[in-house]
């Protein structure tokens, strides 16, 4: 089974949010202090191994920079497209 193939079997099946951790360090009321106080305007990220998407697509509404890998060349060409992010690679 193609990597490509695995994620788009997937869809069906679940709704993709981020990850809760991610959602609480980067959503959280507290400060969390590499994050600077908020300030995630124009910050970069990588999202290595970015299977469906899911978390660059909730680092961009944060307005982050953000970069994503993938071994399928499908996956990456899907992603491309889903995400309007032109910054996601092949590996």
């Amino acid at each position: 089974l193609q990597y490509s193939e695995f994620y788009k079997s997937q869809y069906k099946k679940k709704i993709y949010v981020p990850e809760s951790f991610l959602a609480r360090i980067f959503l959280s009321k507290i400060p969390v202090s590499f994050l600077e106080n908020y300030k995630h305007k124009g910050k970069k990220i990588l999202d290595f191994s970015a299977g469906s998407g899911r978390h660059i697509e909730f680092f961009q509404k944060l307005n982050m920079k953000v970069y994503g890998t993938e071994i399928s060349k499908l996956q990456v060409k899907f992603l491309k497209n889903k995400t309007k992010n032109k910054n996601i690679f092949c590996i």
